[in-house]
């Protein structure tokens, strides 16, 4: 895989987290993981009335970076191609500053969004209801037992991809139960994926956190692009359109973005 390039949209261009871009230069190997672990999980890879996996899967991956690398491209890309896989996604973000049944809550509603009440019917008969569903979930005296339950039940109906944004944030508790639950189905082989994005500070949190399996999770760093590849981003959505760039005019944008990612998309979309 040499790219992973968005449909065709009307400005070549894209800033922002909402979109990937047309043309993503410099991530190759990344898209590589992330699509193999897709892949790994993609509904015809499921087998038996257990819905489980006859192979391996691959560990929690953990992408870090500075900001303003791509990060969050990278998450948004992997959501895109999960929902095109037929993949249900959880995205989570920002767990933090909240006591633990809010967040818990938010967590919880986000994995059984677009699950039928029949297939969640195993979280049934504790005390707190999700809206929408009807469904109980006790999340003050083990919301540990109530997400692997919930998640359990997710997994039920089929692959999931559960995506956590600057997790460095994550409440450390709220976090130890996650990792060791998702490992857990993961070593049984429910077909889930596990992705956590942070800045560098992402790996000390983490050894902080009660999951020490996570010493052998699939570690992943991105850091600025190199010249060539900053030019080949901002080159090539121009050049797919049959639009002439003349080399002055690169050179002064590619001056203006110092090889971070973000700015290639800000200053293309300028221009």
């Amino acid at each position: 895989m040499t790219s992973q390039p968005a449909k065709r949209r009307k400005k070549p261009f894209t800033p922002g987290t909402v979109h990937t871009p047309e043309h993503v230069a410099g991530r190759e190997d990344v898209f590589d993981v992330l699509e193999d672990a897709l892949q790994d999980i993609a509904p015809s890879e499921v087998r038996g009335k257990d819905g489980l996996l006859e192979h391996d899967l691959t560990p929690p991956i953990v992408l870090t970076g500075p900001r303003g690398v791509g990060k969050t491209l990278m998450l948004t890309w992997m959501q895109e191609r999960a929902q095109e896989m037929e993949i249900h996604v959880a995205r989570l973000a920002h767990a933090k500053d909240v006591v633990a049944g809010d967040a818990m809550g938010r967590l919880l509603k986000e994995l059984a969004r677009g699950a039928d009440k029949k297939a969640l019917k195993a979280v049934k008969g504790f005390n707190a209801s999700i809206a929408g569903f009807g469904l109980g979930v006790d999340l003050r005296d083990d919301p540990a037992d109530g997400f692997e339950q919930v998640l359990r039940a997710r997994l039920s109906q089929g692959p999931l991809a559960l995506l956590m944004d600057e997790a460095h944030h994550y409440q450390e508790n709220i976090m130890g139960f996650m990792l060791q639950s998702g490992q857990r189905l993961i070593n049984e082989k429910h077909p889930l994926v596990i992705l956590l994005v942070g800045t560098p500070d992402l790996r000390s949190y983490l050894m902080k956190v009660q999951a020490t399996f996570m010493a052998r999770s699939k570690r992943i760093y991105i850091n600025l692009l190199t010249t060539k590849e900053s030019k080949d981003a901002l080159s090539k959505p121009f050049t797919d359109r049959g639009i002439e760039v003349e080399p002055q005019a690169l050179e002064m944008m590619w001056s203006m973005i110092d090889n971070y990612p973000f700015f290639v998309q800000l200053v293309g979309s300028e221009v």
